[in-house]
């Protein structure tokens, strides 16, 4: 009977460290992406102030890329990191606070995705957090069609003041070619196969 209750004892611990090490992982990766993320038209944020709660809010990224905070005013925060953002309030707040205690979050993402176009079966717009590879969206785009022209995918990409254009083969991946890291804003662009029709 102790052997038995010991056995359950034991069992009953390990969920629990299972539970704790689980919910560690979990926040280490969101802080790890909150940190690398960058901020992009519709995102909402958490702003925390410490000892301020009526200025610990939500505010989301206005279509003009800013966002509008108490005491601070307007700030243009599209394209610009979570910590980036966390330095400007906590400047602007330093002129009416002392040594303000500033952490932000992202809470809702929505300005992250990539456009999917052509010989794929759901072709669309897709959205993701934190990255993805080019072979994964063609996965989540249900994969080819039989019309496919694998040996020629597209990714065309907006850099700013150029476009570029960057050319996949799908056949020399399965050979081992490494696959393609997909950045917000990318349209992938995949041809039907001129053979397929002859």
């Amino acid at each position: 009977m102790k052997t038995l209750l010991y056995m359950q004892f034991i069992k009953r611990g390990v969920v629990i460290a299972l539970y704790f090490l689980l919910s560690f992982q979990t926040s280490f990766v969101m802080a790890v992406q909150n940190q690398q993320f960058v901020l992009g038209k519709g995102d909402i944020v958490d702003v925390f102030v410490w000892k301020y709660p009526d200025l610990s809010r939500q505010v989301s990224v206005r279509p003009d890329g800013r966002i509008n905070y108490p005491l601070v005013g307007q700030l243009t925060v599209e394209g610009k990191g979570i910590l980036e953002v966390e330095d400007m309030i906590r400047d602007g707040l330093k002129k009416h606070i002392r040594d303000p205690q500033v952490n932000v979050g992202l809470d809702t993402l929505k300005s992250y995705g990539v456009y999917v176009l052509g010989e794929v079966l759901r072709p669309g717009y897709f959205s993701f957090q934190g990255s993805i590879s080019l072979v994964q969206i063609i996965a989540n785009a249900g994969g080819f069609t039989p019309f496919a022209y694998k040996k020629h995918i597209l990714v065309v990409r907006n850099t700013g003041s150029e476009e570029e254009r960057i050319v996949f083969d799908y056949n020399e991946y399965l050979k081992g070619q490494k696959d393609i890291l997909l950045q917000t804003g990318d349209t992938v662009v995949i041809e039907a196969n001129s053979k397929s029709f002859k």
